[in-house]
């Protein structure tokens, strides 16, 4: 792959929209078909998400599926889950 490459994604595209201000939000990110993250994808979740795939093995390139769960807990105990991928 040669030089790290990084890409962005906004929260608001995972956020679920009716979240209250009382919601605490916790996010999971995995693969999409839930396996870890390979060591050379690493990621920061503040104030977006900032996802840096950095390997110098040329056979790490390709396509990688992401998906980020974000999960909405109310002070009630009432949850709203979304996933999108990426």
């Amino acid at each position: 792959m040669g030089a790290a490459e990084t890409f962005i994604v906004e929260k608001s595209t995972i956020e679920p929209t009716a979240a209250a201000a009382d919601y605490t939000i916790s996010y999971n990110v995995t693969m999409k078909d839930g396996s870890a993250l390979p060591d050379f994808i690493t990621y920061v979740d503040s104030p977006d998400f900032k996802f840096t795939l950095d390997s110098s093995d040329n056979a790490d390139a390709g396509t990688y599926d992401i998906l980020v769960t974000c999960i909405a807990t109310g002070s009630n105990g009432a949850t709203t889950k979304t996933t999108d991928d990426f």
